[in-house]
């Protein structure tokens, strides 16, 4: 739901106001099927054990004003924004599922599970609705007839997505009474007993809060011969609070668009064990969601562009640099009142060096090499044409060559650096020795205006997003993985392999690229 309402009050002020409102439905399938080993490792992956539907909501409420004053230009702006996701959940987080005999709304059987969707009980609640003040301001001041200073200011908030957020933890069965021809765990009995699983899908984290960032803008636009326009623009981003690493590089916006991976932490709540996996005695640890990332960007950027009527090109250039870290807790562990604890590591949380995130080792995204700032070269080429309603002959009453827009977009940024050296090298070795590679992109719009009849306007539009299925292959590393082949980047570099399954060696295709390929959109619009 959404609405909005415009109004020039004076000669001066022209004052805007709206507000959103989104109430979504959010569900969660899991079906991995069952991985069964030996018979002292069996198990049995118990999939979305408590099937939920979640109905979160969020909205925001804006005002604006821009002001006018003598050639110089003033919007100031303020803006609400909200979200709750609505849900009972465990009043302990280190326990969402209730199987601890610890926690209270458990059965009072160890591995059973005690919650419910319906969250009835003292052993429920539900987080209250978080809000978020953001002020914005932007100046445009004229400082000849044909230069103008420009200064923008901003505080922007952003939702956690919503599976962050909502989650459930995934559990794992072991034990007695499985049979390999078990193919589902449907096929699991009512007295099964589980214990938390910490690969797969994140449980998550309904202690979220919103990311944060504050954005800074100054620079000028240089009108010449009003047939082209320079600008020159310096900016400034830092973000905190966030649940990804790093953020987009490019100018200011209120999209985080984080550039590396997830903010996880480990979380202990088993009084009798630390990594006991044995349903009816232990619980196990879970993987969740924190906000525990910072970023910093720094950049220029440089606009030139026509302004002719018809046809125009925009050319811009951006040249940033990232830092980025971690500040959290890698590892949470849960203390106990009757004095309970699975080793002396139970410290409730409390930061040492071995458990600690909070620096600089990502290069501005996710490897291991430190290079403080990362620099980040990248350029953008936008084609603009349009034809007027009368354009071209006449036929069949109408103009087929008319209210034509055709537009491009086509993006280019630098492969990121990183350091390898091949292991019979015996020369000197110097971090980030080498380039990725470089990533193209474009876009592709078409809109035709077919009818007009009082204000009313039928629109026939095509979006093709990727428009030459440019393919941007992940930066590998050979940092050792779970499911896929090690050495992943030596393997690609010296024999041309791409990653693929350790145990199947089927090819990880899905892992291969960064982006998606071509996608075609046609509709019908209707404006009046």
């Amino acid at each position: 739901l959404k609405g909005d309402l415009t109004s020039q009050i004076t000669k001066n002020h022209l004052v805007k106001g709206g507000f959103i409102f989104s109430l979504q439905e959010y569900q969660k399938t899991v079906h991995e099927g069952t991985m069964l080993g030996g018979a002292a490792t069996r198990y049995a992956q118990v999939n979305d054990i408590i099937p939920e539907t979640n109905h979160p909501f969020e909205g925001a409420i804006y005002a604006q004003d821009k002001i006018e004053l003598g050639g110089m230009i003033v919007n100031a702006g303020l803006r609400l924004d909200f979200f709750n996701i609505n849900k009972a959940v465990s009043t302990d987080i280190f326990d969402p599922l209730m199987i601890s005999a610890e926690t209270p709304g458990n059965p009072g059987q160890i591995g059973k599970v005690g919650y419910r969707p319906d969250g009835s009980g003292h052993d429920y609640y539900i987080p209250a609705t978080q809000y978020a003040l953001s002020p914005r301001l932007g100046i445009s001041h004229p400082i000849t007839e044909t230069t103008v200073l420009h200064f923008m200011f901003g505080k922007f908030y952003q939702r956690p997505s919503w599976n962050k957020l909502l989650n459930m933890a995934e559990v794992v069965a072991r034990g007695n009474g499985f049979t390999y021809e078990m193919t589902t765990d449907w096929q699991l009995p009512d007295t099964t007993t589980v214990v938390y699983r910490f690969y797969g899908p994140k449980a998550g984290n309904p202690a979220l809060t919103w990311e944060k960032m504050t954005q800074y803008e100054i620079g000028f636009e240089q009108n010449i011969a009003d047939m082209v326009s320079f600008d020159f623009t310096l900016y400034v981003k830092d973000a905190y609070d966030l649940t990804s690493l790093g953020i987009d590089q490019g100018p200011a916006s209120s999209s985080f668009q984080e550039s590396g991976g997830s903010v996880d932490t480990r979380l202990y709540g088993d009084p009798y064990s630390l990594d006991g996996e044995v349903p009816g005695k232990n619980i196990r640890w879970l993987y969740t969601t924190v906000n525990g990332a910072w970023a910093r960007v720094r950049g220029i950027e440089m606009k030139l562009g026509s302004r002719l009527r018809w046809i125009n090109i925009d050319l811009s250039y951006n040249l940033s640099y990232l830092a980025t870290g971690e500040y959290h807790y890698d590892r949470m562990y849960k203390s106990f009142p009757d004095g309970k604890r699975a080793e002396d590591r139970y410290t409730n949380g409390v930061w040492t060096p071995s458990n600690s995130k909070n620096n600089n080792t990502d290069n501005g995204n996710v490897g291991t090499d430190d290079a403080g700032w990362n620099p980040h070269n990248s350029a953008i080429m936008r084609l603009n044409i349009t034809s007027p309603e009368d354009f071209g002959p006449v036929i069949f009453a109408c103009h087929p060559f008319g209210d034509w827009s055709i537009s491009t977009s086509t993006r280019w940024v630098e492969g990121k650096r990183y350091t390898w050296y091949p292991s019979d090298y015996m020369g000197e070795r110097t971090p980030d020795n080498r380039w990725w590679e470089d990533r193209w992109n474009t876009n592709l719009n078409i809109n035709k205006s077919f009818w007009r009849n009082n204000g009313l306007k039928v629109k026939l539009f095509v979006q093709v997003t990727n428009l030459f299925n440019n393919r941007h292959l992940r930066l590998l590393s050979d940092i050792k993985d779970r499911l896929l082949n090690d050495n992943q980047l030596t393997t690609y570099l010296t024999n041309g392999i791409l990653p693929f399954n350790a145990f199947t060696k089927e090819p990880a295709e899905w892992y291969w690229y960064t982006n998606l390929p071509m996608q075609m959109n046609i509709g019908i619009s209707v404006e009046f």
